[in-house]
């Protein structure tokens, strides 16, 4: 299970309590404070630090037992002075982290190295299929150690050659609900104006409701057109968002108060993924991150 950037929002501490109690007892994070805190708390969880290491963190991870990564040959001259448990990732076509032109059958002959990873970069299947060959390529000697590769956009492909995988955001799916209320109405008329830089005109006499959301909760600032839920029906936000309110166009003024679903089982967050073209990690910790 990936916990990185606080369980993308939903709160690192809270979603590894429950996952602990689903039975759960293998994570993988890329800060080493939540590496530390699990493994002080559950020392008998298996912890990895995804990604390039901080060398001056490597005698804290010998110390506790987190799992680190190698993602370069220069790794090896700073590891070696450590007794570290190591997983190696692999560079398959992202050129992010990762090791590419690199011995691995040679390297992963010393007791110390548990597994091979690499990260794919893309929904596209040829680029994933691509990717997956070469990491293949890379791995398909190696029959005792832990070989995950994964991303969102693997979630429903059999990976014959992995022995674990690795989940992220897939576990929140339609765990998100942002509402707001609609705490002001204003009947505007025809050709007046909404909101900062006047950037919607009232086409015909309107009911206008101020809800208690903006740009600081997470709303994008450019969010006229989207539609959310009320009281049954969808209306669509106009204009731009403030930083603590936006605007809705009712029908009517008997709104005050009411709730509005901007994400939720009404609305689900496809939508909100389509009309601003974000993927749901964006969406998360943009909503998420004041809390």
């Amino acid at each position: 299970l990936v916990l990185k950037s606080n369980a993308y929002g939903f709160g690192f501490k809270k979603v590894f309590k429950i996952a602990n109690e689903l039975g759960m007892n293998k994570f993988a994070l890329l800060d080493i404070k939540d590496c530390l805190y699990i493994k002080k708390h559950y020392p008998n969880s298996t912890v990895l630090l995804l990604g390039a290491v901080d060398y001056k963190n490597l005698s804290l991870c010998e110390k506790y037992g987190i799992v680190v990564t190698i993602t370069s040959i220069k790794d090896l001259k700073f590891f070696i002075n450590y007794d570290l448990t190591v997983q190696i990732e692999v560079n398959s076509g992202m050129n992010r982290f990762g090791v590419i032109d690199f011995d691995l059958e040679e390297v992963l002959s010393d007791k110390r190295f548990k597994g091979v990873y690499s990260h794919n970069a893309t929904n596209d299947i040829n680029h994933i299929n691509n990717q997956l060959q070469l990491f293949f390529d890379k791995v398909k000697f190696i029959i005792d150690k832990d070989i995950h590769f994964a991303s969102t956009g693997t979630k429903d492909l059999k990976i014959p050659f992995a022995s674990s995988r690795r989940i992220g955001c897939d576990i929140y799916q339609d765990s998100l609900e942002i509402t707001g209320k609609i705490i002001n109405i204003n009947y505007c008329y025809k050709g007046s104006y909404v909101g900062y830089d006047y950037a919607y005109e009232v086409l015909e006499d309107s009911y206008i409701g101020v809800l208690d959301i903006g740009y600081a909760d997470g709303l994008e600032r450019n969010c006229e057109g989207f539609m959310v839920f009320l009281n049954g029906k969808y209306f669509p936000l106009i204009g731009k968002s403030c930083m603590n309110h936006s605007f809705i166009l009712l029908d009517g003024d008997n709104y005050l108060e009411f709730e509005v679903i901007i994400i939720g089982n009404s609305n689900n967050i496809n939508n909100y993924v389509k009309y601003f073209k974000k993927i749901p990690h964006e969406i998360y910790l943009s909503f998420l991150k004041r809390y």
